[in-house]
């Protein structure tokens, strides 16, 4: 008895959509609501209503509540539209003795793709500890306090599912469909406060949020590389070796050439991404280079859409986080969205952008990428290890604090004046 959405909202989604739910049940009426504000009442066959995302790219919360006749909830389902959707997913819960003191952690995963995990990794208070992909045995004596649990199953393709959970103290259990992932940058290299210390920082339209955990770990890069970009391995012969990022730091490589397909709904446009190479391992260098020259003949490129979808998978790792773009002598960049769009989008997701240049040109579309601090011109193997140590540097300055509830990225403030640190991205 309920109501749930046949429409599922893939892809970057603005303007004026169908959307249509499935309802279960006494359901006299379903109410849709956007952000927060009514989008549409149906009341009936075929329980569809056009929503109206409007003409800017963001992030966005929607609901159906269902009620009978005599105004009762009966039930509610919710999307968010534009930001990361898992094709696999984890859930933790915990176990406890009779007193209380937890033991385990039990691992449950499903996924239509995938029959197991590649390997699953674990962090336990940001240290490394054994996992196996049912079970998560925890140390017998753990401290009086709030423990904060990380875990991702990883598989074939690059596929990543990440699942939290924060325990003891006076938090109770938490689970991660509770939380929200708020990156933030410490300007300075500093000692990150505990989570009891950051209770006033944060708000979410104006309401105070409460701090759950906060940890440093592993960051996500999606890097997007120009076809105009030349042959690398020529260039830096000999040097592609180095270059490398943090230990547990993820890299991934995104191509810009997008393929339509046609879906329930309307055209989504696909763009391939690489595995996910691991950083202390794979050199940036090595990624930039080993894309072949004719990866995009026959491709439509679309750079501003490619970078907003990198944003998005850069994100999901509710980690450390980068986009890196790698423009050459200019294209074509026949992209929905433009290059401001895709800005704006980034920064509601809370990833900073990195623009690199890798070759002298005066391409009016390239140029409305280099208008900001993120821009750095790479012409030379000695200016890309540079700009690859300050990649490194922006990863490592970031934290992760995990607070209550599932909030908007873009609604999120810093509240406390004078502080340190700012939202990624920002």
């Amino acid at each position: 008895m309920g109501v749930s959405f046949v429409s599922l909202l893939l892809g970057l989604i603005t303007g004026v959509h169908p959307v249509t739910v499935a309802v279960s049940g006494p359901v006299a009426a379903v109410e849709l609501r956007l952000d927060g504000q009514t989008a549409g009442s149906l009341h009936g066959e075929p329980w569809t209503v056009r929503c109206d995302f409007g003409g800017a790219l963001r992030p966005h919360k929607l609901e159906a509540i269902a009620t009978a006749s005599d105004g009762r909830t009966l039930g509610t389902a919710v999307q968010w539209v534009n930001l990361p959707r898992q094709p696999a997913e984890v859930s933790l819960s915990l176990e406890a003795q009779p007193n209380g003191a937890p033991t385990a952690v039990r691992v449950s995963w499903e996924s239509l793709e995938f029959t197991n995990p590649k390997r699953i990794e674990a962090t336990l208070d940001g240290e490394p500890i054994e996992a196996s992909p049912s079970r998560i045995e925890l140390p017998r004596r753990l401290a009086a306090s709030t423990h904060f649990l990380t875990v991702r199953l990883v598989f074939p393709r690059g596929v990543v599912a990440t699942a939290e959970l924060a325990f003891g103290g006076p938090i109770g259990e938490e689970v991660a469909a509770e939380l929200t992932a708020v990156p933030i940058v410490l300007e300075r290299d500093e000692e990150l406060p505990a989570a009891e210390a950051m209770s006033d920082w944060f708000t979410a339209v104006g309401q105070p949020l409460r701090v759950v955990a906060v940890e440093r770990g592993f960051g996500e890069v999606v890097i997007v590389r120009d076809f105009s970009v030349g042959n690398l391995k020529g260039r830096w012969r000999g040097q592609l070796g180095g270059g490398a990022l943090a230990s547990g730091d993820v890299a991934r490589l995104l191509l810009p050439g997008a393929s339509a397909e046609t879906r329930p709904g309307g055209t989504v446009f696909l763009f391939d991404l690489s595995r996910g190479y691991p950083g202390s391992e794979v050199g940036i260098p090595w990624m930039l280079a080993s894309l072949e020259p004719d990866a995009g003949v026959g491709k439509r490129q679309s750079l501003a859409d490619a970078v907003c979808v990198a944003g998005i998978h850069a994100a999901e790792s509710n980690a450390g986080r980068a986009v890196v773009l790698v423009l050459g002598r200019g294209s074509d960049d026949r992209s929905t969205h433009s290059v401001a769009t895709a800005r704006d989008y980034l920064r509601e997701l809370r990833v900073p952008l990195v623009v690199w240049t890798v070759e002298e040109h005066d391409d009016p579309a390239t140029a409305a990428w280099l208008t900001g601090p993120e821009h750095s011109p790479v012409l030379s193997y000695g200016q890309l290890a540079r700009a690859v140590r300050a990649l490194r540097g922006l990863l490592r300055s970031q934290a992760i604090v995990w607070v209550a509830g599932r909030h908007l990225p873009q609604d999120i403030a810093l509240a406390k004046p004078g502080l340190s640190a700012r939202l990624a991205g920002s």
